[in-house]
C-alpha cells in the first residue's frame, strides 16, 4: 500500500481465501472429456494454488490411467472436486490448501 506522502507499507497475502475469489471466477475452463485424472489434478492445482496429496500411493499411480468423461463447464475450479472425484470412486478433504485424495468407502482401484 502506498500512503499519501509516499510511505509504502507491505504485508503478507494468504495463498487462499476470499481475496482470491475473483481469480477462481475468471479461471480458464478445463475440457474434462477423455483427459486423465492426473491432468485434471494438475489443472486444479494450477488454478487454485492447492497442493494435492494422496491418501495411498496406489491412487497416485492410478491417476494417470483413470480417464474422465463428462463436463465441468460452468463450475469454478474449487467446485469441481465434488463433481469429478466421486465418478472415480474417490473423495477429498481440503485442509489448509491441501487437497487430500482418498478412496470412497468400499471403492476398489482400477483393475
Amino acid at each position: 500500500m502506498v500512503r499519501t506522502g509516499g510511505a509504502v507499507e507491505t504485508h503478507a497475502v494468504p495463498r487462499q481465501g476470499p481475496e482470491w475469489d475473483w481469480v477462481l471466477a475468471i479461471a480458464p475452463g478445463f475440457d474434462l472429456e477423455g483427459r486423465t485424472l492426473a491432468e485434471y489434478l494438475d489443472w486444479i492445482t494450477r488454478e487454485t494454488g492447492w497442493r494435492v496429496e494422496y491418501a495411498e500411493p496406489a491412487i497416485a499411480r492410478d491417476a494417470s490411467t483413470i480417464v474422465l468423461h463428462g463436463s465441468i463447464t460452468g463450475l469454478r475450479p474449487d467446485q469441481t472436486p465434488l463433481a469429478v472425484l466421486p465418478t472415480c470412486g474417490l473423495r477429498h478433504r481440503l485442509t489448509d490448501g491441501t487437497l487430500t485424495i482418498e478412496r470412497q468407502a468400499g471403492a476398489a482401484g482400477p483393475s
